[in-house]
């Protein structure tokens, strides 16, 4: 392929991926406004790594991944996994892919992998927080 073909193919590129990043933290934000129950204007981005979020309003904070087709929560897969309602869990982050969380008497570690978040560990950790 000559030169000249080859310029406009990966200003193409440039401008589609740059397209697809900004629907993605367009859709990211409307999901954290959302789960933190907050006005979208006063919800907070900022990357951890490729594909994975931190959000912040109101008060609160989450954690998500990007799938390709949508953004999902740290929090509601703790909440599946612990049995827990998502506004009675709270996390932190404890790297730049896990984020511990900890709820209804129970806590447990989470990490991204590819495009989900997988609990770090064989079972979530039952009692206090330590």
């Amino acid at each position: 392929m000559k030169l000249a073909y080859r310029v406009p193919f990966f200003v193409a590129t440039l401008l589609a991926l740059s397209t697809l990043a900004g629907c993605s933290g367009s859709l990211l934000r409307t999901t954290a406004a959302a789960d933190l129950q907050c006005p979208r204007d006063a919800v907070s981005l900022s990357d951890m790594q490729m594909y994975t979020s931190r959000a912040s309003g109101c008060g609160k904070k989450n954690w998500y991944v990007y799938d390709g087709k949508k953004w999902i929560s740290v929090l509601d897969r703790a909440s599946f996994d612990l049995s827990c309602p998502v506004d009675q869990l709270t996390g932190v982050e404890l790297g730049q892919a896990s984020v511990g969380v900890s709820g209804c008497g129970q806590r447990a570690a989470y990490v991204r992998i590819m495009s989900e978040w997988v609990q770090n560990g064989a079972n979530a950790q039952r009692g206090e927080s330590r």
